[in-house]
């Protein structure tokens, strides 16, 4: 981003003048929301601004969130350094189209306040509503999300879910007299902490008393899985687990942090929410595909007869009925999931997994060492994910909003200086429905060229359409060694070739 920002030209601007630079880091188009801190230097007659681009056609809605005075550390290598005293503003603008893989720059003009943007998206009590999505909080701190394009309600979301844990690293197990504990019937608080016309929290606390452990300590050094005769301690702890929900102005999903501080042993803590789908089958991306998994275990499936098995996932899970479709998307390390096999099919998600062994899967020993005592997960947590509501299957938008999660728009103020690209640039532009881009880099052999590569996680194949920010000399198809294969002949700027049915394709190619 700063190798970028430098070379904007922003010369015709005053030397007082600021400009804010957003980033996107997906292969496609998108705009959005963007939280940022934005100085107002002394000495430069900022008092207020308005975000506007270049040609005065577009003006950025604002919402002010704080204003404090802040000093800025400014290193010279060749003199002492400096501080930079500014009022700082932080606050949420919204942006317009910002080009694929690429950046557009916007002019903070002075003025002498700031402009009143009116609305809000929290219209009444315990709610929040955009165009999109209206998600209501219920007394017991679970949600109703209503699909505002179709009217499906999503009822129930968001109920906690605490069980006992005798398992190991690999495998939950629960005690043979378990207690599994949920939020419903707890004490919970419902905040709203912000509310405006581009973006609204609501924060839930829940209180929650937790079992401090196993009433008898699972510490003997080796240990068979039907050792495993215990339950949990009949003395409690609570437990306040903090969610808040963000909603921002034209968003389709509702963004989710939740923080506790676990100072309990042996449990496993999860959220859960009630799909109520008629499916019986989870899309779970992974490395370079999506894996379909039945929730109803069928004769053959090596978990048949056994215990509903916990599945991994990369940054989302899906289940799709035969109109609407829930996701669950993160980007904190979250990483397993449960699709139960129940009537209001519940789709689980593991906020943490306290345990005390690990499992050596030569001889399937279970072990402990004392360095095993960081497997409680003693201390402060904090988990994002998003909510998802949709229509059709998880290939309507999910990888998108991922993406948009995940590589979220960044802004960067500068001033103005001389520089060789323009104020607006798209570096590379991919359009091929599903289709995800994973890498782009220099090829590892030959200094000219430059590797893409993208995987089709589909089971159709899709024609594929690669545009770069410059014409192509040359480009063909690789092997994961970029060994060449068949050459690909460009179109000016513009590369078309077919991604096959879950396929991992590779592109080295040279740019003019």
């Amino acid at each position: 981003m700063q190798a970028v920002q430098i070379s904007v030209n922003n010369g015709d601007l005053d030397p007082r003048d600021a400009v804010l630079t957003v980033f996107n880091g997906c292969p496609f188009p998108r705009r959005g929301v963007i939280s940022c801190y934005v100085d107002m230097p002394d000495g430069m007659g900022y008092e207020a601004f308005s975000v506007q681009s270049p040609d005065g056609a577009y003006l950025g809605r604002l919402q002010l969130k704080e204003q404090f005075e802040a000093g800025t550390l400014v290193r010279n290598l060749q003199d002492i350094s400096i501080e930079l005293r500014s009022k700082r503003v932080l606050c949420h603008v919204e942006t317009d189209e910002i080009p694929a893989f690429g950046y557009k720059t916007y002019h903070l003009v002075r003025e002498s306040r700031f402009a009143h943007c009116p609305g809000a998206l929290a219209p009444e009590s315990n709610v929040l509503e955009n165009e999109h999505l209206r998600v209501r909080f219920n007394s017991d701190g679970t949600l109703d999300i209503t699909h505002k394009p179709t009217g499906h309600v999503f009822s129930g979301l968001h109920y906690l879910e605490d069980t006992g844990e005798t398992g190991h690293t690999w495998i939950h197990m629960e005690p043979d007299e378990n207690e599994t504990i949920t939020s419903h019937g707890f004490p919970c608080a419902i905040t709203l902490e912000e509310a405006g016309p581009l973006l609204a929290r609501m924060r839930v606390d829940y209180h929650m008393q937790i079992p401090i452990g196993l009433q008898d300590e699972l510490t003997v050094e080796f240990r068979e899985a039907e050792m495993n005769h215990t339950r949990r301690r009949s003395e409690r702890q609570e437990m306040i687990v903090t969610s808040r929900f963000t909603l921002r102005a034209g968003a389709k999903r509702l963004d989710v942090v939740t923080t506790f501080d676990n100072q309990c042993r042996n449990h496993r803590l999860r959220v859960v929410f009630p799909t109520r789908l008629d499916c019986d089958r989870t899309d779970a991306e992974a490395a370079f595909d999506v894996i379909p998994r039945d929730i109803h275990v069928k004769p053959g499936n090596a978990y048949y007869g056994r215990p509903n098995p916990q599945y991994p996932m990369h940054r989302f899970v899906d289940m799709s009925g035969k109109r609407m479709g829930f996701a669950v998307i993160n980007n904190s390390g979250l990483r397993e999931y449960e699709a139960m096999d129940q009537q209001d099919r519940p789709l689980a998600i593991t906020l943490m997994r306290a345990f005390t062994y690990r499992n050596c899967p030569i001889f399937g020993r279970w072990e402990v060492y004392p360095d095993m005592d960081l497997a409680q997960c003693i201390g402060s947590h904090e988990c994002s994910y998003a909510l998802y509501p949709h229509e059709g299957d998880w290939s309507n938008g999910v990888f998108e909003e991922t993406e948009d999660m995940n590589v979220p728009l960044e802004a960067a103020q500068a001033g103005p200086h001389e520089g060789a690209l323009p104020k607006a640039m798209s570096f590379l532009e991919l359009d091929a429905p599903n289709v995800q881009l994973t890498a782009l880099k220099r090829s590892e052999d030959r200094a000219r060229s430059y590797v893409v590569r993208l995987f089709n996680p589909t089971a159709k194949s899709v024609n594929a359409r690669m545009k770069l920010f410059k014409n192509i000399r040359c480009a063909w198809f690789t092997n994961l060694d970029e060994e060449r294969g068949e050459a690909i002949q460009p179109k000016g700027d513009t590369l078309l070739f077919k991604v096959g049915k879950k396929k991992i394709v590779t592109i080295e190619f040279e740019l003019q």
